[in-house]
């Protein structure tokens, strides 16, 4: 049964490391810990918003319009909601001690690794640039499986479920 029923998430391109996950550990003795599984209900939820509304999808996410500048006081708040949920979804973990705040096989190089210190500072994330160039990775890739899927570019019978596609792109 659910209350019963546990497991484990395995990020192993990330080398991240493997979680626990259970009903208890998630929802009744949590301990203030933030699942794995946290991001990938909210890359899902993404996924299923833009696959609901492209229209609404490709106005943020889309080709610009040659020559248009959308008003920023409009779309930056949207455009950025999605970066902002996953940062902050990594601020816990890295708080809580789930998210390893540690130096990764692949360390990002100067400059890069300025401009995400930056990009961490703005959100209130001083942690490792490793991190943060992880995230973005993610981000990437829930923006990246999402427009693949919602501007037609996987092909119409390429995928007979496009969401297990998807599923399967943002756990590793």
């Amino acid at each position: 049964s659910l209350m019963e029923g546990a497991g484990q998430v395995s990020l192993e391109s990330s080398g991240i490391g493997t979680y626990d996950v259970s009903w208890p550990a998630r929802a009744e003795a949590a301990n203030g810990k933030t699942s794995p599984e946290e991001l990938l209900a909210a890359a899902h939820a993404f996924r299923a918003w833009a696959v609901a509304e492209p229209s609404r999808y490709s106005l943020l996410y889309g080709s610009p319009v040659p020559g248009y500048a959308a008003p920023p006081e409009v779309t930056i708040e949207p455009g950025t909601r999605v970066i902002g949920i996953l940062l902050g979804l990594v601020a816990e973990g890295v708080t809580r001690g789930d998210v390893p705040d540690r130096p990764a096989p692949h360390d990002p190089p100067e400059p890069l690794a300025g401009d995400l210190r930056v990009v961490g500072a703005e959100v209130g994330l001083a942690t490792h640039p490793a991190v943060l160039s992880r995230a973005l990775l993610l981000w990437a890739t829930v923006v990246g499986g999402t427009s693949l899927e919602v501007f037609g570019q996987y092909g119409a019978d390429t995928f007979r479920d496009p969401r297990q596609a998807y599923d399967q792109q943002v756990r590793m």
